[in-house]
């Protein structure tokens, strides 16, 4: 999951953009993402789990804990070059 969030702010980077909005488990943002996440609204219950909307910018997208720990290198994130890109705006 480390691994995962540093691409996606390694995208990110790469293309402009400088926040994220998600629906996720409140637990795993917190423990990887520990600081600069803003909750959006009440946790609910979506397909049985407990889940919550947030906020987060791409300069604490990086779970820096996780990477020093695990020793992760970057870049993590590998596109094919002919990828074509569509970003929602």
């Amino acid at each position: 999951m480390a691994e995962i969030m540093c691409a996606v702010a390694e995208f990110c980077e790469q293309n402009g953009i400088h926040t994220v909005i998600g629906v996720s488990r409140k637990h795993l943002v917190e423990y990887f993402l520990r600081d600069g996440v803003e909750w959006l609204g009440p946790t609910e219950i979506i397909e049985g789990e407990p889940e919550a909307a947030f906020r987060v910018s791409r300069e604490f997208m990086r779970p820096m804990w996780h990477i020093k720990k695990f020793k992760i290198s970057t870049p993590c994130l590998n596109q094919a070059p002919d990828l074509v890109r569509e970003i929602a705006a």
